[in-house]
C-alpha cells in the first residue's frame, strides 16, 4: 500500500464505476494533427496552474485542481449527487509551494501517459467549448478530471469505497458534459501530510496520477486489467498496468495483456485512439533515411526532444562527422514517465554499431529508464542514433523466466548528442573468458596486448538480444572480491543471472578518453536447484535421500553432489537417491544437494534430517528349528537371521526354548555372542517352541518365535 491514505486505491474501482457504454457519434479522426511536442511543459514550471503539454491539440484533458460546480449531470440525476461546488486541491489558506509542486508532478505523469496521443493535458481551464462535444462534427473536445478533497462525493457515487470513478466511453460522446467529470478522490489528510513532509510528494503524485489516468482510461473505453486471481492485476516488481492495481508501483504503463495470467487482452493504445484521442503525428523519422540531423563536427552538442508513440515507433537522430571520432548520446524520458529508453548507434548502411545498456531496477522507485552510449572510434560519415521503447519485465512464468513487453514503453524523451574527433584508439582486449564461479554468476576475465596502457575497462552482458547489464566500468587499480583490473588485464563478476542460460559478455579498454573495439566470449550458468528433496525411511543409523531434477536446466545435469555434514559424494544423473548408513543414532544431519554440469555446480537445495534415538534391537529377521538327528542326544537345531541394531551395537543373542502347552518341564535358555546365527540346543524329549532375542546396551529386543518342534 502507498503510505498515503487515499480513500481507497484506484484498483478498487469496480465494474459499476461506469454506466454501460453510451451510444455516441463516431469518434474523431484517426490521425493527430498536432506537431512535435516538448518532453516537458510548454508553459513554465513556475506556474503549475497553467501547464499545457500539447497546445493546439484537437483534444483536451483538464486536470481540475481548483474545484468545480457539478450540476445537471448524470452524476446528479442518476447517482443522486447533490448539485453544488466540489473542492479541488487548493488549501483554504490559498495555494502553497508544496501543493503547487504536487499539481506539477501529477500533471507531468498524466501528460506522459497521454503523450502518444494528440491530447493537450492542461491545468488551465480552457472553457466548456474545448471540453464538451457539441455534435458529431465537433472535433475539439475532451474530459475534465476533478481531483477533489470533498469527502461527501465518494460515498454517494461509489457502491463501495473507491479512489475514483468515471463513465465508460464518455470521452467522445456527443453531449459529453453530461458524463463529466471523471473523479479522483483525495483524502485531505494526505495533503496535510505532504505539507508537513514534502518527501512524500512523489509517492502521492504517483497515486493521484495513476488514479487520474485509470479513470481517463474508462472514459476512453478501457476495462480493468485483471488476472486469474484478481480483478485488478497488481503488477510485478516495479511494473503495473494503468488499468490494474498500481498503487505503490513506480512504472505504470498501458497494456495489452502481455503479462502472466492476463484475462483481458485489450489493446489499450488502439482503443484510446479509436475512442476520441487520436495518435499524434510522428515527430522524427524511423530510419536513417528519414531521421533528423542534430549534430555535426561543427556543433559539438545537439539537443532535441520527441515522443515514442507506439511500440513500433523509432525516432532517429542523425550525426554528420568528417573525422574519425567518438559519438556520445544520452536520452532521458520525461520525469515520472513510462518510456524505458532503448538507444542504438547505427552505421551509415543501417547496421548496428553500438547499443546502450538498459534495465530498470529499484525498490519503490524505478531507476535506469534513461540510456547513454559512448561509441568507440567511428569513421567519418553519417551516423544514426536510434531511440526506441524497450521491453520491461511484466512477470515471471513457472520456471522463473521473466516475461517481457515493450507495449507500454511509450512517452516523451529528451536527447543530447555530441561528436568529437578521436585521439589514439586503444587496441582490443585479448583472451576474454566467461565462467560461473557460483550459481547465477558469471566471471569474465581478459588480458591486454603488450605495450598498452588502459586506464579502465568497460564490461557489458547480453541475454540473447537483450543488453541486460552495462557498460560497467572497472578502473585500473580496482581490487575487490568481485572486480580487479591492471594494465595487464582484469576480471569482473556479474551476478543475479538466470540458471542454465547462455550469455554473451563483451569487454573493451579505455585509454585517454578513447574506447577500443569490443571483444566477446560466451558463458553459461549452471542449472537451478533440485526439487522435492526429501528424507524417507529414517532409522537410528540410516536414512534414504531422494530428489527430483531441477526445473531449470535439467538437461545440463551430469550428476549430483550430496554433502552430509560437509562431507560430499557424487551421484550419477539418473540415480537421484542415496541411502546413508552407519550414522550416529539421534544425530542431526545437514544435507545439501547440488546438480553438477559441464560448467560447474548449480544452486543448492538443503534439508536437515533428525535421526531417531537408539532403541533395543529389532527381532531377528527369521527363525527356523528342526529336530536333532535320531540316535544322538536329544536336541533341536535353531537358526536365525540378524536383528537390526536400531542405533546401538548388538552385544548378544538370547535363545529361549519353552515346552509346548501342557508340559511341566522348565524352560531352557542360552546366551550367545553377537555373531551367532545358529545353535544346537540340548532339550528333553517333547515338543518345544524357541524364541530368539537380540540384546544391546539399550536392553533386550522383541523375540522371534519358531513353530513347535519335536526334540529327539
Amino acid at each position: 500500500m502507498s503510505p498515503f491514505r487515499l480513500l481507497v486505491v484506484v484498483a478498487l474501482v469496480v465494474a459499476g464505476c461506469a454506466l454501460p457504454p453510451a451510444v455516441g457519434a463516431a469518434p474523431g479522426g484517426a490521425a493527430g494533427t498536432a506537431g512535435p511536442a516538448a518532453a516537458v511543459a510548454a508553459t513554465p514550471a513556475s506556474d503549475p496552474l497553467a501547464l499545457s503539454s500539447l497546445p493546439g491539440a484537437p483534444r483536451t484533458v483538464l486536470l481540475d485542481v481548483d474545484g468545480h460546480e457539478v450540476r445537471d449531470t448524470a452524476w446528479n440525476t442518476v447517482h443522486g449527487l447533490p448539485a453544488g461546488a466540489y473542492a479541488g486541491l487548493r488549501p483554504a489558506a490559498g495555494w502553497d509551494p508544496t501543493t503547487l509542486e504536487l499539481v506539477r508532478l501529477v500533471w507531468l505523469r498524466v501528460a506522459d501517459d497521454l503523450a502518444p496521443f494528440a491530447v493537450d493535458v492542461t491545468t488551465a481551464d480552457p472553457g466548456a467549448a474545448a471540453l464538451e462535444r457539441s455534435s458529431a462534427a465537433d472535433g475539439a473536445y475532451g474530459m475534465r478530471v476533478l481531483l477533489t478533497t470533498d469527502t461527501s462525493a465518494a460515498p454517494t457515487l461509489c457502491d463501495e469505497p473507491c479512489g475514483g470513478i468515471a463513465f465508460t466511453d464518455a470521452f467522445d460522446r456527443v453531449g459529453s458534459a453530461d458524463q463529466s467529470p471523471a473523479w479522483v478522490f483525495v483524502d485531505p489528510a494526505d495533503l496535510a501530510a505532504v505539507r508537513t513532509d514534502p518527501g512524500r510528494l512523489p509517492a502521492l503524485a504517483d497515486t493521484l496520477a495513476a488514479a487520474a489516468s485509470h479513470e481517463l482510461g474508462h472514459t476512453l473505453g478501457l476495462g480493468h486489467d485483471g488476472d486469474e486471481e484478481f480483478e485488478y492485476h497488481p503488477g510485478h516488481g516495479n511494473w503495473a498496468p494503468v488499468m490494474g492495481r498500481s498503487e505503490g508501483v513506480p512504472l505504470v504503463q498501458w497494456s495489452n495483456g502481455e503479462y502472466p495470467g492476463a484475462v483481458r487482452r485489450e489493446d489499450d493504445v488502439a482503443l484510446i485512439a479509436a475512442n476520441g484521442a487520436p495518435l499524434r503525428d510522428d515527430d522524427h523519422g524511423d530510419t536513417p533515411a528519414t531521421g533528423t540531423v542534430v549534430a555535426t563536427d561543427a556543433m559539438t552538442e545537439g539537443a532535441t526532444e520527441g515522443v515514442i508513440g507506439t511500440r513500433t515507433d523509432r525516432d532517429v537522430l542523425l550525426v554528420d562527422t568528417t573525422c574519425t571520432g567518438t559519438i556520445r548520446a544520452r536520452v532521458a524520458p520525461s520525469p515520472g514517465g513510462n518510456l524505458d529508453v532503448g538507444l542504438r548507434l547505427l552505421r551509415p548502411d543501417g547496421r548496428v554499431q553500438e547499443v546502450a545498456g538498459t534495465g530498470t531496477h529499484g525498490d519503490g522507485a524505478v531507476l535506469g529508464l534513461d540510456a547513454q552510449l559512448v561509441s568507440g572510434p567511428v569513421p567519418a560519415g553519417r551516423w544514426a542514433v536510434e531511440i526506441d521503447g524497450v521491453p520491461v519485465t511484466t512477470g515471471t512464468v513457472a520456471d522463473g523466466s521473466p516475461t517481457w513487453s515493450d507495449y507500454g514503453s511509450l512517452g516523451a524523451w529528451s536527447a543530447r548528442v555530441s561528436t568529437a574527433c578521436a585521439g589514439a584508439v586503444p587496441p582490443p582486449v585479448t583472451d576474454v573468458r566467461a565462467a560461473p564461479p557460483a550459481p547465477g554468476v558469471l566471471q569474465v576475465r581478459w588480458g591486454t596486448a603488450s605495450g598498452t596502457s588502459p586506464t579502465a575497462y568497460e564490461v557489458r552482458l547480453w541475454d540473447g538480444d537483450h543488453l541486460v547489464r552495462g557498460p560497467e566500468t572497472v578502473s585500473v587499480g580496482t581490487s575487490s572480491a568481485t572486480s580487479e583490473a591492471s594494465a595487464r588485464g582484469g576480471r569482473h563478476q556479474l551476478g543475479g543471472l538466470r540458471s542454465a542460460a547462455t550469455y554473451r559478455v563483451e569487454v573493451r579498454s579505455v585509454a585517454g578518453g578513447e574506447r577500443g573495439a569490443w571483444s566477446s566470449a560466451t558463458g553459461r550458468t549452471p542449472p537451478g536447484a533440485v526439487t522435492r528433496l526429501v528424507a524417507s525411511g529414517a532409522r537410528p543409523t540410516s536414512v534414504t535421500l531422494g530428489w527430483a531434477p531441477p526445473t531449470v536446466g535439467a538437461g545440463d545435469v551430469t550428476g549430483y553432489v550430496v554433502a552430509v555434514d560437509g562431507r560430499s559424494r557424487w551421484v550419477p544423473a539418473d540415480q537421484r537417491h542415496l541411502t546413508l548408513t552407519g550414522l550416529r543414532a539421534g544425530s542431526s544431519l545437514a544435507v545439501e544437494v547440488r546438480p553438477t554440469s559441464a560448467v560447474g555446480h548449480g544452486a543448492s537445495a538443503s534439508l536437515t534430517v533428525r535421526l531417531p534415538r537408539a532403541t533395543v534391537p529389532s527381532a531377528p529377521t527369521g527363525i527356523s528349528v528342526r529336530p536333532g538327528r535320531p540316535g544322538r542326544p536329544t536336541t533341536a537345531h535353531v537358526r536365525w537371521g540378524a536383528a537390526h541394531p536400531n542405533g546401538a551395537a548388538i552385544t548378544a543373542y538370547y535363545v529361549v526354548a519353552r515346552p509346548a502347552s501342557g508340559s511341566r518341564t522348565t524352560k531352557v535358555s542360552r546366551v550367545l555372542g553377537p555373531a551367532a546365527r545358529s545353535l544346537d540346543l540340548p532339550l528333553p524329549s517333547g515338543r518345544w517352541t524357541v524364541d530368539v532375542h537380540a540384546v544391546n546396551d539399550r536392553g533386550t529386543g522383541p523375540g522371534k518365535r519358531s513353530v513347535p518342534v519335536l526334540a529327539q
